[in-house]
Formats: structure tokens, C-alpha cells, sequence
């Protein structure tokens, strides 16, 4: 993977450069010209001779040495053939402009195709095709069509959306954004995200990966390699409607997931999300520009009650606190503000503050061990020095290795203080509310990275009980089925250790009382037959049988059936132990396989209501016992699940387990395309959990 000469090339080939001003390849090769590239540059173009001043060659093979870059615009038909000479010339690297591949449909696919085999084949480390380019802005290189470069920083920005990129390169000055990277990926042929995020991760000159995708091309990598990130990545992801996971599709032939499924792949893979354009920045901003706080703890200083209040409410709802300021503080800020003033947390440094007054109260607080980062609110009021206030604010931010977060209010006003807070790489934000839910994602960039996981499962399961299961699972496809029936579904589930409920397959009275007779508990019959879906409709289910009666009743289901269903072909009576379902609560588990991510696993609130009240959370398989217990957590009616009103704690443990082995299941037989138990019954702590219902389909 050759990504040094993507961001670092010493010589360029311009296959594609252009005389014809306003064309791409003339754009593109202005810019190496003229922006900071101080390499050498190749315009390949057989109609030209010169192009810009430049010498221009007709075909790579032409060029006395192989480029350490090729930036490829020619129509999408020609690219592969150019791969060839690309290939053939030994260059490493590439960057495919084009447009008119997968993103077009079926023939533009087949394209892509080839030049992806062409990588693969010739070792070319590709980025595109039907992209914007690539910019180092640190070095100079804009190998874009995008018109500059913006300003230097510590912020590389990877987009599956070339025009995003250009917005955000015009949103920087205004915004104080500062960029080491910028990469438009397009279709990611070759190259993905998680390529990406592993180059710049060991790129000095990046401290934050701010991303915009459409989709997810390596998802178990992601999970596997990402929380192993040492720098914080900030993702957009849209397609969180169906609306918009067809403006997804069809702009870069993306096909979009389940947004509960990416949230589950971005937590597990320990990457931060942010919800919309405005987050992105901010969060990418803050990450850039401070240190990491070494606590919760956030001191407020603000010239206007209301706004202190209102940023009071915000720390706290993003899981941050307010400072409690030390004796030693409390009695510097009493020494020196007015006596008006309030000296405790938020510190209310008065309407009337002039820039000495702030620059106590911010001194003060970060020399306070108590305090862990600071967020400064300044609304423009007669007596605000604005600029001598944001002045002070960055000598702070020199003296001291704590998080600054500054909400100057307002628009006009505070332009040219904002301005001076940039230059310094003093995060600004115009909102302080916002302010605080930035620095409280701070605050949990580093829980999420320090959380200690148990990455241990279960016992394996042994060979014999994965054979049976495969067999059940490759006859079931030889004779067409997809759908399991109840007696090979409790199969399965109970080879990997799910705790089904006591059954057997019964046909006839006589053989349904013998079984009976060993057992203390009442009992459902559930008619067998693969004509009949719904059991109910023809009074094919009965409950609570004593197991004395197990013979007589039998025969009384199968006499009620034929005469409802006279032309079923039924294979038996399953018999089944029935439990008390007011004894614990019902839950749902669930597995679907999601398109670009692989096997989800849901957990959540089950029975009857499970689609009413969607109480429920997803993971990626395969899960450890961590993350199973983590999934227990996150849902709304976790707390039930620890005894409330009387009831005691449930067994949190059987269903932990119940989670692991049911992600080790999909994981060994992929072939599993839906799988649902609901309910599964959870009894309180010490008596496990029981598996009362499920299906299998098979894909």
C-alpha cells in the first residue's frame, strides 16, 4: 500500500491535462502549478504538446521514469486500458477523478471491476475512482479540482462526497478550521475508510480523522482495528431515513444500512458520531485544538446570568460536572472581583467585565486542580473588550495543558475576536449549550477508550454439536427450506447451549403419556405439521396439560386438527414445558443480516409489544461477554431487570450468556439469515432464562 506516494510524491502524471480552461484537467493540473507542489510534474495528453508551460507527453510509456503518482481524468471507458499503462510503467499510486462507474449502474460496475483487479494485479494503490482528489494541505499538494487549499491544522477530513469537501474547505476560514489531510474517497475501489484511518492514525501531522461516508466497505475490520485507534475519529454517516439512503445509492452506489446498526458498529468500534454537519465541526475542532481533559469537571465563566444557567443545564445532561472551585480559588476570585460577583461555580464575572476580570477568573480556575477543562461564555455588551478578552484567552491556553472551550454570543460583534481565537486554535462555538455537549464528548472520547472490556466468551462449543447443526442446516437445503420447523430450530438452539424449554416429538397417545410420566411440570401441545403455519387457527395448541392427562389430551388435539384442517399432513406433537410467564419478564433476541455490516444482533423488550414499544439495541456479532452485558444496559427498561416494586432481581447472567452464544452461532453458521427468540422468558436471579418461542430462515 503505497499512501506515501498518494500524500508525499516527489513526480505527478497528469493523464487527462487539459488546455481547455474551466475543464477539470486543466483545473487540476493549475493547481499542482501554482498552489505549493514544488514537484515535477508530467501532463500526459496525446492532442497537446504543451500545456500551462509545460511539456506534455502522449502516453505514459513516453516519460523516461515511472511517476510517483498518476492523477487519472479520462473518460470512464479509457480508464482501464490507462491502468494497464500505469501497470506496465511500474507507478505505485493513483487517484482516479473519472466518474462513470458503479455509480451509474450494471456496465459502470463492470468497469470498476476491472480496474479493481487491475490493483490487485499490477499493486496499485488506488483512491477513487469518480472522486474529488486528494490534498496534502501541509506540504502544498492540491492534486484536486477543488479551487484551494485551505488553511494548515491538525483536522485530515475523508469524504465519500467530493462536494462536501469543497464546502468544507470554503465553511474553514469563517470557522477556524485547520487541515493536515483532505481525501475524497468516491467509490473506494481500493482504498476504504478503515486504510485510511490506519495511515493518518501514524500521521504526525494529523490529531483527528473527521469523516463523511455513505456507507461502510470493511465493517468487521472496523471492529476489529478500531478501538486500537490512538486518534479520536469523528463520522457522519447519512441514510438514517429510507429517503435518504436512496439519495445515498444513487450518488455513489452505496447501499445503506440500518441506522441502529452503524450507531452499534461506530460505539463497538470506538468511534464518536457526530449527528449532523454543525457537530462534525465542532467536535473535529475541539479534538484538534485541546488536550484531553483528565475528568468531568468544567468550570463556567460567563459576563450574563442567563446564559450560565442555561450552559449549568447543558454540562450536566452531557455527562459532565460542574467544578466544585477549591477554598483556595473561592478565595482569590472574592479578593479581586466585585463584591456582586459570584465567586462559586458558574463564576458570573458581571455585565460590566473588561478583559482583566476574565483573565483572573480563567488564571484562577486552571491553576485549580478541581477543574478539568473551562468553557468561557462573553456576550457583547458597552463595556466588553471583546478582542482584549479573546487575547487573554489565548495566553491562558499557552500557560496551561487543560481543554479552553469559548462561546463568544452574537454575530458582527465578536467577528474579529473569533478570529484571533482561531488563529491561536482556541476552539470556538457560537452556541454555549453547544460548547458544552463538545466538551462532554471530550470527556467521553476518553470513557469509551478507557473502559476495560472482558473480551472472554464462553466455552467453545465441541465439534460433534456443530456438525449436527450443519447437518440439520445443509439437509434443510437440499430440500428447499428456509424456513426451520420448531423441532430443528430447538435443535440448533440447544446444541449451542440455549436454554430451550424440555420438548419432545410425540406420535401417539400412548408414547405422549410415557414421556409425561417422568415429568413434574404441566405441559403445551403444539401440533407438528408443515402444512399448518398458524397452530391456533385450528385449535392446534393447548396449554397447561397435567402430565397424568398427556395421553388423553393428545388425542383430543390431533381430533380437533384433522377435523379443521382435514387434508394437513401431520408428522406429531410436540410437547413442551410450560412455565409461569409472570414468574420474569419477556425478552426479545434477534439476528438479521445487514448489508456492508454482516450479522446484528438485537436485544431488547419482547412478547406481543415488542414492535409497539421498540425497546431495544443492537451489536455486531461476534459479541464478547462485554459488550453482551453492555446491550443489557442501554435499554430503556434495563432497570426492571434489577428488581423494581417488589420483584426481585432477574438473572442477568443466564442472559448474557444466552447473547454470546447466540452470536456464536450466527458467526460459525453464516448461512442463518433471520433468527428470532421472543419471547425468552428471563426468571429471577439463579433460575435462568427460557427459551418459549423462536424461528429460524435460512439465506
Amino acid at each position: 500500500m503505497s499512501l506515501n506516494s498518494v500524500f508525499y510524491p516527489k513526480s505527478i502524471a497528469v493523464i487527462g491535462a487539459s488546455s481547455r480552461i474551466g475543464s477539470v484537467g486543466n483545473d487540476v493540473l493549475k493547481n499542482l502549478l501554482t498552489q505549493g507542489f514544488d514537484g515535477i510534474i508530467y501532463p500526459i495528453n496525446p492532442r497537446n504538446e504543451e500545456i500551462l508551460g509545460l511539456k506534455c507527453y502522449p502516453t505514459l510509456t513516453d516519460l523516461s521514469a515511472a511517476p510517483d503518482l498518476a492523477i487519472v481524468i479520462v473518460p470512464a471507458a479509457l480508464v482501464p486500458g490507462v491502468f494497464d499503462e500505469i501497470g506496465s510503467k511500474g507507478i505505485k499510486a493513483a487517484v482516479v477523478i473519472s466518474a462513470g462507474f458503479k455509480e451509474t449502474g450494471p456496465e459502470g460496475k463492470l468497469l470498476e471491476d476491472q480496474i479493481k483487479e487491475l490493483c490487485k494485479l499490477h499493486q496499485i494503490t488506488l483512491i477513487g475512482v469518480n472522486c474529488l482528489g486528494i490534498m496534502n494541505v501541509q506540504t502544498g499538494l492540491n492534486a484536486s479540482f477543488a479551487a484551494n487549499l485551505p488553511a494548515k491544522g491538525h483536522i485530515a477530513f475523508v469524504a465519500q462526497s467530493g462536494a462536501l469537501c469543497t464546502a468544507v474547505i470554503d465553511y474553514s476560514a469563517k470557522l477556524g478550521l485547520g487541515f493536515s489531510k483532505i481525501i475524497s474517497v468516491g467509490n473506494k475501489t481500493d482504498i476504504d475508510e478503515l486504510a485510511l484511518l490506519e495511515y493518518l492514525d501514524n500521521d504526525p501531522e494529523t490529531k483527528v480523522t473527521m469523516m463523511y461516508i455513505e456507507d461502510v466497505v470493511n465493517a468487521h475490520g472496523l471492529l476489529e482495528k478500531g478501538k486500537s485507534l490512538k486518534k479520536p475519529v469523528v463520522v457522519l454517516k447519512s441514510g438514517r431515513t429510507e429517503s435518504g439512503k436512496q439519495a445515498t445509492a444513487s450518488h455513489t452506489g452505496a447501499l445503506g444500512g440500518s441506522d441502529a446498526i452503524y450507531d452499534a458498529l461506530f460505539r463497538q468500534s470506538k468511534i464518536i458520531r457526530a449527528d449532523n454537519i454543525e457537530d462534525l465541526f465542532n467536535f473535529s475542532l475541539a479534538f484538534a485544538t485541546n488536550p484531553i481533559p483528565k475528568g468531568p469537571n468544567v468550570a463556567i465563566i460567563t459576563n450574563a446570568g442567563g446564559p450560565g444557567g442555561i450552559t449549568s443545564d447543558a454540562v450536566e445532561m452531557n455527562g459532565l460536572k460542574l467544578s466544585k472551585l477549591s477554598p483556595v480559588t473561592e478565595a482569590k476570585l472574592k479578593a479581586t472581583l466585585p463584591t456582586a460577583a459570584n465567586i462559586h461555580n458558574p463564576i458570573d464575572v458581571l455585565g460590566d467585565s473588561k478583559a482583566d476580570r476574565y483573565e483572573l477568573a480563567i488564571n484562577a480556575c486552571l491553576e485549580d486542580e478541581n477543574v478539568d477543562s473551562v468553557l468561557v461564555i462573553l456576550t457583547p455588551q458597552s463595556m466588553t473588550e471583546i478582542e482584549a478578552t479573546a487575547v487573554a484567552i489565548t495566553t491562558a491556553k499557552k500557560s496551561f495543558n487543560k481543554p479552553i472551550i469559548t462561546s463568544f454570543m452574537g454575530m458582527d460583534k465578536v467577528a474579529l475576536a473569533n478570529q484571533i481565537l482561531a488563529k491561536s486554535e482556541v476552539t470556538t462555538i457560537p452556541y454555549p449549550d453547544l460548547a458544552a455537549k463538545t466538551l462532554g464528548l471530550l470527556w467521553k472520547s476518553v470513557e469509551a477508550k478507557n473502559l476495560t472490556s472482558n473480551q472472554a466468551g464462553l466455552n467453545n462449543i465441541s465439534s460433534t454439536k456443530k456438525e449436527k447443526v450443519n447437518s440439520i442446516i445443509q439437509k434443510a437445503f437440499k430440500n428447499g427450506q428456509k424456513n426451520l420447523p420448531q423441532t430443528q430450530v430447538k435443535q440448533i438452539l440447544e446444541a449451542y447451549e440455549l436454554p430451550v424449554l424440555y420438548s419432545k416429538l410425540v406420535t401417539s397417545g400412548t408414547q405422549a403419556q410415557q414421556e409425561a410420566s417422568t415429568l413434574n411440570t404441566h405441559l403445551v401441545l403444539k401440533i407438528e405439521s408443515p402444512d399448518i403455519i398458524h397452530k391456533s387457527d385450528v385449535g392446534g395448541v393447548m396449554l397447561d396439560v397435567k402430565p397424568a392427562e398427556a395421553g388423553q389430551k393428545y388425542d383430543e388435539l390431533i381430533a380437533t386438527v384433522l377435523k379443521n384442517a382435514p387434508h394437513a399432513n401431520i408428522t406429531g406433537v410436540l410437547m413442551m414445558e410450560m412455565v409461569e410467564i409472570n414468574s420474569g419478564y419477556e425478552l426479545i433476541l434477534g439476528v438479521k443480516d445487514e448489508p456492508g455490516v454482516g450479522k446484528s444482533i438485537m436485544f431488547g423488550l419482547g412478547g406481543v409489544l415488542v414492535e409497539v414499544l421498540k425497546d431495544v439495541t443492537f451489536s455486531i456479532a461476534p459479541l464478547n461477554l462485554s459488550e453482551a452485558d453492555k446491550m443489557i444496559g442501554r435499554i430503556k427498561s434495563a432497570q426492571i431487570l434489577k428488581g423494581v416494586r417488589g420483584k426481585p432481581k432477574m438473572d442477568t447472567d443466564s442472559l448474557v450468556n444466552a447473547l454470546v452464544r447466540l452470536s456464536e452461532l450466527v458467526t460459525d453458521f453464516p448461512q442463518i439469515k433471520e433468527l428470532d427468540i421472543n419471547p425468552l422468558l428471563i426468571l429471577p436471579d439463579g433460575e435462568g432464562s427460557k427459551v418459549l418461542d423462536s424461528r429460524i430462515l435460512l439465506g
